[in-house]
């Protein structure tokens, strides 16, 4: 072989040698590529700053889905919105491989046993968008969104009902990132909600205190049976997974100092009535404005307000944003995270040992990582979290601690932000009805709303 021929062969084990490399460098999937799933050992640690879930007509709207009554016109009409966008804040080493999994549940929140309901066909997607944060944000790396139903995807929702939207590793099913509940809703049956001044007696103090009693009135429309209502669940905006429920089981319970009562009359001449009471008139919500850059910059290490909270006592100086967050007034370049430290100051006090912050940012939840700990230098009560730049609302409230399952039990606000009649808060009352067809599923067949207190 001459020297040509050297050079040739030399040159061809070049390029293989540079492709193996080259392919072996390559991590991100292309078009016509065939990717390797792996395994759930090699699923990346993902980190969930915040997840939202909304109305199409933005973030500041209920998580209510408008669907068609059974065998009507796709969408429905009525209460609630054409499609739902979730959102995610996430922290990762590399872009997210997402599917969202839509699961049907019973009034209980207990997943519904029909394959038919649990339509994988229909329920699932994985059509996410996800997107680096942007450049100048420091304590996230992609946002990830999706809109359903959509154009761009296959999710098409037939049942009314409770939902849990479940965001799961691409991979691997039991990767789950994020839960979320939506109320998938029907408009075939009246519901009248009026919520009126009364009396709270609450389980900390013996002080009479403002309250509200809620009344729902159900009119069945002509395809419903009286008998068939399942319940009714009301609940204040924001607070999603803290129902309180009227039905033959709840009537019949003896409520514990403190907690609501409810009566329930199914068979009322043709009509379905409950009535819920013993319900705190609460106070408006603290309002934390972390679109103020000056006041919350952006610095490495906790930032907090200049003055301390103190108990209000029922006094408020403005009207709050109703239980949703604001997202008005941030700026593409400042859409980050803070991480604020919540202080509390009871004159001086330790009096209260079980005490949590909740609000916009953790969906109103008080969890044992928002629990407020007791600084005997300062002589406060601090809690410190990520909290994403918005106009966010909170309040402090008390209770027990469960600490095997990491909640508050029987939280309550009366004795550090007091209950004012002059509070407004938007409240939902939704009537589910058990489907007795062959599927025999829960539906939410009908909407109220009302607003307490006034402004």
């Amino acid at each position: 072989m001459g020297l040509s021929g050297l050079i040739h062969v030399r040159n061809l084990f070049l390029v293989l040698l540079c492709g193996i490399l080259y392919v072996g460098c390559v991590t991100s999937k292309t078009s016509g590529e065939e990717e390797r799933a792996p395994t759930s050992e090699e699923s990346q640690d993902i980190t969930v700053r915040w997840a939202w879930i909304h109305g199409d007509e933005g973030r500041s709207t209920p998580p209510f889905l408008r669907v068609a009554t059974p065998g009507g016109t796709s969408g429905g009409e009525g209460f609630g919105y054409q499609a739902l966008t979730l959102e995610l804040d996430l922290v990762a080493d590399l872009p997210p491989n997402l599917s969202l999994i839509l699961v049907h549940c019973d009034h209980d929140w207990n997943p519904t046993r029909s394959v038919f309901i649990q339509d994988r066909s229909r329920l699932r997607t994985n059509d996410f968008i996800v997107d680096p944060a942007p450049f100048t944000a420091r304590n996230y790396d992609y946002k990830a969104s999706i809109t359903f139903p959509a154009s761009s995807n296959s999710v098409n929702i037939l049942h009314s009902g409770n939902y849990i939207a479940r965001v799961v590793d691409y991979y691997n099913e039991d990767h789950v990132i994020a839960e979320l509940p939506f109320f998938a809703v029907e408009s075939v049956a009246g519901v009248s909600l009026q919520m009126q001044s009364d009396f709270f007696e609450s389980a900390w103090t013996d002080k009479a205190q403002d309250g509200l009693v809620a009344r729902v009135e159900i009119i069945p429309g002509l395809s419903l049976f009286s008998s068939n209502f399942q319940g009714i669940d009301l609940i204040e905006q924001g607070k999603w997974d803290q129902p309180m429920v009227a039905n033959e089981q709840s009537a019949r319970k003896s409520a514990k100092e403190g907690e609501y009562r409810s009566s329930w009359s199914p068979w009322y001449g043709g009509k379905v009535l409950a009535e819920f009471y013993n319900i705190p008139s609460g106070n408006e919500h603290r309002i934390l404005d972390l679109t103020d850059m000056v006041s919350f910059p952006a610095i490495d290490g906790p930032v907090s307000t200049r003055v301390s909270d103190e108990p209000r006592f029922a006094t408020f100086a403005e009207h709050d944003n109703d239980g949703l967050p604001r997202f008005d007034y941030v700026q593409s370049t400042d859409d980050d995270y803070v991480y604020f430290e919540f202080n509390l100051d009871i004159q001086g006090e330790k009096v209260y040992d079980d005490m949590a912050v909740v609000g916009t940012f953790n969906n109103w939840t008080p969890t044992w990582d928002w629990r407020l700990t007791y600084d005997p230098s300062t002589r406060r009560y601090l809690a410190r979290g990520w909290m994403k730049r918005a106009v966010q609302e909170y309040e402090y409230v008390s209770g027990k601690w469960n600490v095997d399952e990491g909640i508050l039990e029987m939280p309550e606000a009366t004795l550090i932000e007091g209950n004012s009649v002059y509070a407004t808060q938007t409240w939902f009352a939704l009537a589910y009805y058990r489907d007795q067809t062959s599927l025999a599923y829960d539906r939410i067949v009908g909407v109220g709303a009302d607003a307490s207190g006034g402004r």
